[in-house]
């Protein structure tokens, strides 16, 4: 009948629109290389801690197709500043700068 046949199609359009809700955020994550690692070790350091690190990545990395003559990514360097300090025995709090 029509009405049987408006409803596979409702339900046809329904299940293209999870299934591409589902593949969509996937297809748009996986596009890319993190080439500053956020450190996060200080957190759980006891008591009050300060850090300050610097790093500097230099990346070969080439290809036949896309990268013939020099590496697809920059080098890369930065500087973080993380300091903890406890505010009472059972709470802490936090503050992390990252410039590269």
């Amino acid at each position: 009948t029509h009405y049987d046949r408006k409803w596979e199609i409702i339900m046809n359009k329904l299940k293209y629109l999870l299934i591409g809700s589902f593949i969509a955020p996937t297809a748009a994550i996986t596009g890319g290389m993190e080439r500053t690692a956020l450190p996060t070790a200080f957190m759980f350091e006891k008591g009050g801690y300060a850090d300050f690190t610097y790093s500097n990545r230099n990346y070969d990395v080439t290809d036949n197709f896309f990268a013939p003559t020099s590496s697809m990514y920059g080098d890369v360097s930065g500087a973080s500043i993380s300091v903890k300090f406890d505010v009472n025995e059972s709470f802490s709090s936090y503050l992390k700068d990252l410039k590269t």
